[in-house]
Parts: structure tokens; sequence; C-alpha cells
């Protein structure tokens, strides 16, 4: 599909004719691929329960481990963990029960395939609109832990070596999703400020950069970082995207000059052979 297709007003939606990329990898190695799946969906998954333990262990909110529902941070690291637990589960039930799909005989997109690909859109921008966040504002007032790396590092270059890796597709428009999700967690912060909610510190605010006392320095950031940051990130992705598919395009090429190079080099020496 070429750029200027990008912006036909179908491409909003979660349809393709091509279910195969949503299940394979731009790269081949089907096994490896499939490991690749299982690996992070387990890794993840491991992470984020271990970050809900330790929320129970070091807050002082009234809310207690609930507490960690309030954060950015793990909102999209939780997405994150079911987006990589969702597309495992897929790669393997696709192939071993939906051979029509793995062999390209079908162009019906199906309902789990665009779940994945909604969540795919989301996680991605977020989690580098999270790492940029918090290594811009909040880092300098931390110390470094291997749990605070996961969640604001890891996720970040989990998310670029899958956008590397996998042959799912991206679309210009689908930077609607992440933009959706940043308005749903402002609206929840600021409801959760009128209510009177505390961070695990028992602080009046969820993060320092997000406390909607001082309206005149927390709009104009958030505005920023949900209608400016966030398609800016989504366009990065979607130019990554397209490099991705032009490299395919030229290693296959090369490969198919050298099969041929070498196809008449073999004939060139037999018919010499032969004089």
């Amino acid at each position: 599909m070429g750029i200027l297709n990008e912006f036909r007003i179908s491409n909003f939606g979660l349809n393709h004719s091509e279910p195969q990329r949503f299940v394979t990898s731009q790269w081949g190695h089907p096994r490896l691929y499939l490991s690749w799946r299982i690996f992070w969906a387990i890794f993840h998954t491991s992470w984020l329960v271990s970050s809900m333990v330790y929320s129970t262990k070091v807050t002082s909110s009234p809310l207690g481990g609930a507490v960690w529902f309030i954060y950015l941070t793990n909102w999209t690291y939780l997405l994150l963990t079911i987006s990589a637990i969702l597309d495992a589960v897929i790669v393997v039930f696709v192939r071993i029960n939906r051979q029509d799909i793995m062999k390209g005989f079908t162009s019906h997109l199906t309902w789990y395939m665009k779940v994945s690909w909604l969540l795919n859109s989301v996680v991605t921008e977020g989690s580098l609109q999270i790492s940029a966040l918090y290594w811009i504002f909040i880092f300098r007032n931390q110390d470094l832990t291997l749990l605070r790396f996961i969640l604001h590092g890891m996720n970040s270059i989990y998310v670029m070596c899958n956008l590397l890796i996998v042959n799912m597709p991206v679309r210009v428009y689908h930077a609607i999703y992440p933009i959706i999700c940043g308005v749903i967690y402002t609206v929840f912060s600021i409801v959760y400020h009128i209510l009177g909610g505390t961070n695990e510190k028992g602080e009046p605010y969820i993060y320092k950069i997000l406390d909607w006392s001082k309206l005149k320095r927390t709009l104009p950031l958030v505005f920023l970082s949900t209608f400016l940051a966030l398609p800016c990130l989504h366009l990065v992705v979607f130019f990554i995207h397209k490099l991705r598919i032009y490299a395919r395009s030229k290693c296959l090429k090369q490969n198919i000059e050298t099969k041929i190079l070498d196809s008449l080099t073999e004939r060139s020496d037999s018919e010499s052979a032969c004089l």
C-alpha cells in the first residue's frame, strides 16, 4: 500500500485483506517468531505481577494495593502485557487451527486480530511516551531500580524490537487510538484529583507533573503530550514500519539476484564441461 493510499477514510478502521501478516514475522522463521511471542508474554506477565506485589508493600495510600491502578505507567504496562499474551495465543491458535490464514487462503481479518492490532497501536506509542516522560521529568527524583527500568525502559526497547520483527502493518490514522487512551487517562486523573485522591506516598496528585491544582503548568503539558507528542511518535513508528518493509524487499531482491547469478554460473560451468 502506497503512502497516498494511507489517507483513505476507511483506514481509520481495523480491516485488512492479509490476515497472514498478523501472525508472521517480516523476516520469516516461523518457529523463532513463535518463540519470540511466547517469551515476551511470559516476561511481561512476570514483571506485571512483580510490580503489583511491590506496590502493595510500599504504599501508604488509603487505597492500599489498588493505588497501582492510578498510574499511567501501569495502565500502559498492563495493556502491553495483555497485548503480548494475546499475540502469543493468536499465533499458537492460528498455527494449530487456522492453516487457511497461515497459508494466505483467506482475506478475512478475525475479531481477535483486530483487537491485537488495536492494542499494538496503543501500547507502542504509549510505551514510548511513558519512557520519554519518565526519563525527562521523573527519573531525576528517584533511584533507578530494575523494576523501574523494566517499566520505563524495557517497555520501549521491547516495542521497538517488536516493530522491527513483526509483519503487522501500521496505519497513519491509527494514531487516533493512543490519543483516545490519553484522553481517557486525562479525564480519570482529573476526576481522581477532584475526589481528593492521593498517590502511593499520600501526596495530593498522581504525578507531580500531573498536579491539577497547578492548572497553568499541567494543562499545556497534557495537551502537548497527548495531541502533539503521540501523533509525532506514531508517525515515527509508521516510517520505521515502512523502512522495515523496504529493507525486507531489498533483501528478497538481493536473494533472487544471487540465485539467478548462481544458476547462470552453474549453467556456464556445465556448458564449459561439455565442451
